[in-house]
């Protein structure tokens, strides 16, 4: 057959133009099939990715704001202080959350809110801060609800006897979990040698009406009379 004559021929236009028609239905239709059937299998966005990240981070930043508020507090500030300020400081995590496109309540229950600070008389001295914080995180695909019980508080501890080898204990007690503290600056007054022996105890030479002052790593300030 002539294919010149043929694309001259009206029936072979009408025949082209039928089979482009049909080319042309048949590949939007693959198209249509091949994205119904990859909707379920579409890639995570950045965001969900690290859905689980940001809600560690979360808590993990409001552990650090309950040593911003002993921090306050150790150094003079009133409870009432700085118990709005904790609660100006949440808001801040919640902010954090929501411009990543997490729906994010924190409930800060101020009738179970709790700061205290023992005398320096008593053994061990100590600071602690109690206060019970509702959560909500929600995001596309997850929900987390949460109720945390927050039970923080700092020790120093001296040994009984005093002479040349006594020892200062520094450690916290976090969710019912004791933590020695190494990193702790001891200072005594009147001035006395302090070695630091590594496993948050701290050997001196005590003698009665000496002052001890602990500076934890997070600025949190315990005085000691011995």
């Amino acid at each position: 057959m002539n294919i010149r004559k043929f694309f001259q021929n009206k029936k072979g236009e009408v025949f082209i133009l039928l089979a482009l028609v049909i080319l042309l239905y048949l590949m939007l239709l693959s198209t249509t099939i091949y994205n119904v059937t990859q909707i379920p299998y579409i890639e995570p966005s950045p965001e969900q990715d690290q859905t689980n990240n940001y809600i560690e981070n979360a808590i993990s930043a409001l552990y650090n704001l309950v040593d911003v508020a002993l921090n306050e507090y150790s150094h003079g500030s009133e409870e009432t202080t700085v118990r709005g300020n904790f609660i100006d400081n949440v808001k801040i995590i919640e902010n954090y959350l929501d411009e990543r496109n997490l729906v994010a309540t924190f409930s800060v229950n101020e009738t179970s809110f709790s700061i205290t600070n023992s005398s320096m008389s008593v053994n061990p001295v100590y600071i602690s801060f109690k206060c019970s914080v509702s959560i909500s995180i929600i995001s596309i695909n997850e929900r987390f609800e949460t109720t945390l019980a927050i039970n923080v508080s700092y020790y120093v501890e001296i040994s009984e006897l005093l002479g040349n080898e006594n020892y200062i204990y520094c450690y916290s007690i976090k969710q019912g979990i004791e933590y020695p503290l190494s990193d702790c600056q001891v200072t005594i007054s009147p001035a006395t040698t302090v070695t630091n022996i590594g496993d948050g105890s701290y050997m001196a030479d005590l003698q009665t009406g000496q002052l001890i002052k602990v500076v934890f790593n997070n600025n949190i300030l315990l005085w000691k009379e011995v």
